[in-house]
């Protein structure tokens, strides 16, 4: 039986170390990071992404009436 850390021979000779197990604790994320990117997400990123998507509709509309010379009346 291989434990973690023990040298293997692969088919050309080599030795290589056997890869470290994986454990739940290192791959799952935590709590406390899935409230850090929710509260990144929610306060910082979305609301100046709305603003920045109706800003660039305006100015696109804008444009368009500059461009096309309409009054829009």
């Amino acid at each position: 039986m291989k434990l973690r850390g023990d040298t293997v021979r692969s088919i050309h000779g080599i030795a290589m170390n056997a890869p470290p197990a994986r454990t739940a604790d290192t791959t799952a994320p935590t709590r406390r990071f899935e409230g850090f990117v929710f509260f990144a997400l929610s306060i910082l990123i979305w609301p100046f992404l709305a603003i920045g998507l109706v800003g660039a509709y305006g100015f696109s509309v804008w444009m368009y009436q500059i461009l096309s010379h309409s009054s829009g009346m």
